[in-house]
């Protein structure tokens, strides 16, 4: 998450959807009082403890209302990015799996075996994603949401938005999950929807 006090905006950053594309091409605007956590590639923590010590960059807005003034609440643009569910699953499975052969050798059964496992439904990289952006009610509490299909258009958005300088969108920490669709089968398909359904909905995916 990035909280840019000189250009009063908030980044919330939801895992495997090209955030560290984001970070990368904000952080050139960052004053030295703006606040930024991340921990993959820079160890960057939030002067608040409790915050700096859930330990990762992907924090819940339901997390760091608490510690925000009304109004910044009320007056800062906020904005994520948001991903298919049935891809992005893919690319978590690619990611979590990037040091051996599963994913080449037996796609399907591990990508099963991975989404019923209860073990991994509180991990922070699968949590589904309306997770991050929705206030205690359940509602959507972002004010612009960039899309991983257009996601260089939406950036071009936010930077008019905040009258920033147009920046072009750097491949970060990227996994291979093009043609995602080869990987389901019915079953697969169905788990997926089941278990994301709320990001479905709120994000308007097929």
């Amino acid at each position: 998450m990035i909280i840019s006090f000189r250009h009063k905006f908030i980044f919330i950053a939801i895992p495997k959807t090209a955030t560290h594309a984001f970070r990368v091409a904000l952080r050139p605007h960052l004053a030295k009082s703006d606040w930024e956590q991340s921990v993959l590639f820079d160890k960057n923590y939030f002067p608040v403890k409790p915050l700096a010590e859930i330990g990762h960059g992907h924090l819940r807005w339901r997390e760091v209302q608490p510690f925000l003034l009304p109004e910044m609440r009320a007056t800062f643009f906020k904005f994520c990015t948001v991903r298919n569910p049935f891809e992005r699953f893919v690319s978590y499975c690619r990611f979590i799996n990037h040091d051996n052969h599963k994913m080449e050798t037996a796609a399907l059964g591990t990508m099963k075996q991975i989404i019923s496992d209860g073990n991994n439904h509180g991990k922070v990289l699968f949590r589904p994603q309306f997770e991050f952006v929705s206030d205690a009610e359940g509602k959507l509490a972002v004010d612009y949401v960039c899309r991983y299909e257009h996601l260089q258009t939406d950036f071009d958005v936010v930077c008019e938005k905040l009258k920033l300088p147009p920046g072009k969108l750097a491949k970060i920490n990227a996994t291979d999950s093009e043609k995602y669709q080869k990987f389901y089968d019915d079953e697969l398909r169905a788990m997926v929807r089941d278990f994301y359904q709320k990001d479905f909905k709120m994000f308007g995916y097929q």
